[in-house]
């Protein structure tokens, strides 16, 4: 677990993990930066987390909301890396790692949670090549030819798997004509703002990806064909608003920033700029 300028520490060894396909959990608390920033919260580690180091960013980012979901979603990226072999993080804040609020800790097998059994990468029992296959971990290659179709078949395998990964949340999207986006801890103010708009009658929805990456593409296109506007909210200067610019590239539904790079946002300031906005 890290955050700030030990996530970009942390990148160089992410990558050779990218490479070599080993299943890594890493628990990012985001800070406020750049470099030292603060210690105290931002969302401004979305790029960094999705697609840093110098490779492909084939690994999986969740972006967690709650004290619960640190805990389930924790549990939830062990199995995840553990299936899929790419690094996997767990994305929360500096406003999770300090407040305190009510969760359950449980057994995950005693709820009937099929855990993904590790097993070793090295000092397994046999003679490589005799009594079991060799263990290949490998993150250099001697031509530009080789690296290309290790890769090629890691991008293929990624693009196969991310339908099965993604995961998002979603209110009153049927019928709003703005659709609030965001996620992580900023997700709980838009969602608390659109339920109180939506209960005065304004045609208002939220939607929260789950996963950064795989961002669940499909789902938030079938949502933005439908919306007029979109109004992007987070906690940096546009990074998750980078990510839905591609997924969204070729639709015409309006996008609108209400951006506050590391600084908390409030249910009221949402609210407030729905109203402008409708």
């Amino acid at each position: 677990a890290t955050a700030g300028p030990g996530n970009i520490l942390m990148q160089e060894p992410m990558s050779m993990a990218e490479a070599m396909r080993l299943p890594v959990v890493v628990i990012i608390m985001q800070r406020g930066g750049p470099s030292t920033g603060t210690v105290i919260y931002s969302q401004q580690e979305v790029m960094l987390t999705a697609f840093g180091g110098n490779g492909e960013g084939l690994r999986v980012v969740y972006s967690t909301a709650t004290h619960q979901e640190l805990f389930d979603y924790t549990v939830k990226a062990f199995n995840t890396a553990w299936r899929y072999r790419f690094p996997t993080f767990v994305l929360a804040d500096g406003y999770q790692g300090k407040m305190r609020e009510p969760l359950t800790i449980y057994n995950p097998v005693e709820r009937g949670l099929k855990l993904i059994p590790p097993e070793p990468y090295v000092g397994r029992p046999g003679t490589p090549g005799v009594d079991r296959p060799p263990g290949h971990y490998r993150n250099t290659y001697n031509v530009e030819e080789e690296l290309y179709e290790v890769l090629h078949a890691y991008i293929e395998e990624w693009e196969r798997v991310a339908p099965e990964i993604a995961e998002h949340e979603a209110l009153g999207i049927e019928d709003a004509k703005l659709v609030v986006v965001a996620h992580g801890v900023v997700a709980r103010a838009a969602k608390q703002a659109v339920e109180e708009l939506r209960a005065g009658g304004s045609p208002v929805g939220y939607f929260r990806p789950i996963t950064l990456r795989p961002l669940p593409a499909d789902a938030l296109r079938d949502v933005a064909r439908r919306a007029e506007k979109l109004l992007i909210v987070e906690s940096a200067y546009g990074q998750l608003g980078r990510l839905l610019r591609e997924a969204l590239y070729g639709l015409t539904v309006e996008m609108l920033p209400l951006y506050k790079p590391g600084v908390g946002v409030t249910p009221e300031e949402v609210a407030a700029r729905c109203r402008e906005i409708l």
